[in-house]
């Protein structure tokens, strides 16, 4: 099942600057680029908010159908990218890490991830 009424669809303002930095699309072919993902995307599931997942190949698009906003548009794998990134600062926030030492910690804990799915083990 595709979208209902993709047309109607508008940007948030937080789903345009994903679409710009994870994907390179600038604001003037935003819009466009966005119509044929929503005509030909497949619907997931619904989330406990009441939005909506749906994707198309790689790409996940979430939506509001009750505002008609794309609240985020992402690649697949880079919730799980996400979520490490933000653990590391919410540890480092928590341990009052600075700078030079968030970097180290940031590059640690990254191999660290990267092992994991390559399935290294130390």
């Amino acid at each position: 099942m595709t979208v209902l009424n993709f047309d109607k669809y508008k940007l948030s303002d937080h789903a345009f600057e994903r679409i710009q930095a994870r994907f390179n699309i600038p604001r003037s072919e935003a819009y466009t680029w966005l119509r044929r993902l929503l005509e030909n995307a497949e619907f997931v599931r619904i989330d406990g908010d009441g939005c909506e997942l749906y994707k198309l190949k790689e790409v996940r698009i979430v939506i509001n159908p009750l505002t008609h906003f794309v609240v985020t548009v992402y690649q697949a794998d880079t919730l799980q990218d996400q979520y490490y990134r933000e653990m590391t600062e919410l540890m480092m926030n928590a341990l009052g890490i600075k700078d030079r030492e968030a970097e180290a910690l940031k590059k640690k804990t990254w191999k660290f991830f990267l092992e994991r799915q390559s399935g290294k083990e130390n």
